[in-house]
């Protein structure tokens, strides 16, 4: 990105969990963040965030495993736990996020004031990977420039970096994208509104996938994309076999892996995952 494009009025660039494995049950920690301990089916999600800086000091670089495993717990190489304000190493108070002025309702919220050469950890857990374990997880990289918002600050605006957070989990949860250029102007009213079928199957997949959606049309597109980016099956104009609202993909020259499928309309895009054995 070029930042100089932008000016003096950059864009906020975050990262959010949108999806992860079902927690150990009673373990007696807050793993989505919700304020509830050990809730049904309580999910992993971003459970610490901290920031080291590009130097060999105690919040500079890891260099041994004892370092690494330090930053994941929130604590900077000493073991000293991060502290809440500042530098984030001279406080009182132990945090789990750094810089969480955003998310926070304190009088004087904590953000960034040194700046610096930083590098960013976000950690989930902790929790035990038994051999052969699967564990998958759904990020979100978001990027926010509304320099119009009635509360930009110069540098952001916390109602509309928010109004994103939740419209894209919502869209997430309901498994209905919105375009790129459509997702500024859709609202959480209309995201919760939609109603769509999509559903792929089965999941994992050996030799024949199962596409079924409302939206099947002689004018929609099916595009199959490997965990890497690259697309591996594109259809055009469907017809024939979406005469009932399913489509067969044949995946026997798919390599194994995970795999995200796109259905194309012109007014949206509809994203699902699969796995090819």
């Amino acid at each position: 990105m070029n930042a100089l494009a932008y000016g003096a009025k950059s864009p906020f660039i975050s990262q959010k969990i949108l999806d992860g494995p079902i927690a150990p049950a009673n373990d007696n920690f807050d793993n989505d963040n919700d304020g509830l301990i050990d809730e049904p089916n309580e999910k992993m999600l971003m459970n610490s965030y901290i920031t080291t800086n590009n130097n060999a000091t105690y919040c500079g670089n890891p260099f041994v495993a004892q370092h690494f495993y330090f930053y994941m717990q929130a604590k900077w190489k000493d073991a000293f736990p991060l502290t809440y304000g500042g530098d984030g190493y001279t406080g009182f108070t132990s945090a789990k996020f750094m810089y969480d002025g955003l998310f926070s309702n304190a009088a004087n919220p904590w953000i960034d004031t040194l700046f610096g050469d930083y590098r960013g950890i976000a950690s989930t857990g902790p929790f035990t990977w038994m051999p052969n374990q699967k564990l998958e997880y759904e990020y979100a990289y978001i990027f926010n420039w509304d320099t119009t918002a009635a509360d930009y600050n110069g540098s952001y605006s916390k109602q509309s970096v928010l109004n994103d957070y939740r419209q894209i989990q919502r869209a997430y949860d309901q498994q209905s994208f919105p375009t790129c250029l459509d997702l500024s102007t859709v609202d959480v009213s209309k995201v919760d509104a939609v109603k769509e079928v999509f559903a792929l199957y089965p999941n994992p997949v050996t030799s024949t996938l199962h596409i079924s959606s409302n939206h099947l049309n002689a004018t929609c597109i099916i595009e199959i994309s490997d965990a890497r980016g690259i697309v591996v099956s594109l259809t055009n104009q469907v017809t024939g076999s979406s005469a009932n609202g399913v489509i067969n993909i044949a995946t026997d020259a798919f390599a194994s892996g995970l795999y995200v499928v796109r259905l194309m309309t012109t007014t949206k895009t509809l994203t699902g995952k699969f796995i090819k054995e």
